[in-house]
């Protein structure tokens, strides 16, 4: 049986993860309307 700590520990590292892969999505896109900068070609990325 799991304790209420154990859930409350589950919950805190799924929040980090989600922290995580935001910003890692956030650098993601910056870099990419960079490259569209550069190279003058919009609609690179992925459709959403």
């Amino acid at each position: 049986m799991r304790t209420l700590l154990d859930t409350l520990d589950a919950l805190r590292t799924l929040d980090a993860t989600r922290v995580a892969a935001n910003a890692a999505r956030a650098v993601f896109f910056a870099a990419l309307a960079g490259l569209e900068q550069a190279s003058g070609v919009e609609g690179i990325g992925p459709k959403l």
